[in-house]
């Protein structure tokens, strides 16, 4: 908890409904998030069905790529705080 800050309800639904708006037909079919690791965990956790709490089951170091998809139509991690290659 956050004085003045979001419930977990809320930041679980937030996340949510950004799942919802990730599951809408893209050009491309691809899109890229750029953001904290906090509401990134929380938003793998939805994505895995655990719910917001559920992301303080994964680690995430800075600067790391991950991946949420799919496997079979089940949704999955198929790349989690991995590292990135500087060029």
């Amino acid at each position: 908890p956050c004085p003045g800050g979001e419930s977990l309800e809320q930041v679980q639904q937030r996340c949510e409904e950004l799942i919802s708006r990730l599951n809408a037909p893209h050009p491309g079919g691809r899109v890229a998030l750029f953001a904290h690791g906090h509401i990134l965990r929380c938003l793998a956790g939805c994505w895995l069905g655990l719910g917001a709490a559920g992301g303080a089951l994964l680690l995430l170091g800075t600067g790391s790529f991950c991946v949420l998809g799919a496997e079979r139509d089940q949704r999955a991690l198929l790349h989690w705080n991995a590292p990135v290659a500087l060029l």
